[in-house]
């Protein structure tokens, strides 16, 4: 089984945590935002749809290794 690179788990975890955090956690939500974004510029081994797909799939809830089981 082949592991995620960091930039797919990363961007995964900020679809996650834009899903389920509250309008209070705003500003740790920005800060790890930008973090992930400065992460994936350096990482330049995935493409921009990989990312989106990724990005899309943390926002419906499914974590990474959960792909198969809702498809």
């Amino acid at each position: 089984m082949n592991k995620p690179n960091k930039s797919l788990r990363a961007i995964r975890k900020l679809g996650l945590i834009h899903a389920t955090s509250s309008h209070g956690h705003k500003v740790a939500v920005e800060r790890f935002e930008s973090r992930v974004y400065k992460l994936c510029d350096a990482e330049t081994e995935v493409s921009t749809k990989l990312l989106i797909k990724s990005y899309m799939l943390g926002l419906r809830g499914i974590r990474i290794g959960q792909e198969a089981s809702c498809e």
